[in-house]
């Protein structure tokens, strides 16, 4: 089972293109970002939301989200 986060706040998203430049974003309150891995840059994680790879600070999802089996038990 994939791990799958839905947002509660904002998060910034950064979309590296194939030159390594990358471009940010703001992730929307309830997107569900679906978590790939751990990024090849130090401190964030990779998130895949829509079709797009988003890296991300790992203390940002945890303090900014839920997790969809968390909302399931609450439930």
């Amino acid at each position: 089972m994939a791990d799958v986060f839905r947002l509660t706040e904002a998060v910034t998203g950064i979309a590296f293109n194939a030159e390594g430049r990358g471009l940010l974003f703001s992730l929307p309150i309830d997107a569900r970002l679906r978590l790939i891995g751990q990024s090849s840059k130090p401190g964030l994680i990779e998130v895949m939301y829509g079709s797009t790879l988003y890296s991300v600070f790992r203390v940002d999802l945890i303090d900014r989200s839920v997790t969809l089996r968390t909302i399931a038990a609450a439930a």
